[in-house]
């Protein structure tokens, strides 16, 4: 049996992960925003998350504790991924609106999380430290290899280097 401190554990790691990932996956739109000298935008979503999100921190983290902050942090990078993207490509890559969410965010997320789910649901995970090891390592392995094929500039740049 699970205990009550360890799924809050579970479910506490499980968010700071989605927004971890959520706050990587802005790298490179942050990248294109300095290379482009663009530096207004960053920090003015910086001021207006540290505006928002401080009191809603200070209000809801004392009552909820660490689990409200991850949703904060959750919901920074939200903002950020959504919000940011959407006004960034309102002045740089204008063509690419909408598409870079769904095929470099959203589309290869889906396909990891449908696999996982087929992993949590469909397969039954050995029991000893070594072989639970090896298996994590194989469905990490998987996951990875269904994402590059996901995003459209990744499986171009895999089909060229594997010669497809």
């Amino acid at each position: 049996f699970i205990e009550t401190w360890q799924l809050l554990l579970l479910v506490l790691v499980a968010l700071l992960a989605i927004g971890r990932m959520l706050n990587a996956s802005m790298q490179l739109p942050a990248a294109l925003q300095f290379g482009a000298g663009w530096t207004s935008l960053g920090a003015t979503m910086n001021l207006a998350a540290v505006l928002l999100l401080v009191p809603l921190i200070l209000l809801t983290v004392p009552i909820y504790g660490a689990v409200a902050y991850a949703w904060c942090w959750i919901a920074l990078n939200l903002g950020y991924v959504f919000v940011g993207t959407w006004l960034m490509h309102r002045r740089l890559l204008r063509e690419w609106r909408g598409r870079w969410l769904r095929y470099a965010l959203v589309f290869p997320a889906a396909l990891a999380l449908a696999w996982m789910a087929c992993v949590r649901w469909l397969i039954e995970l050995p029991e000893g430290r070594l072989s639970l090891g090896l298996s994590l390592a194989a469905v990490l392995l998987v996951s990875v290899a269904l994402n590059a094929w996901a995003a459209p500039a990744t499986r171009t740049l895999l089909k060229k280097r594997l010669g497809f």
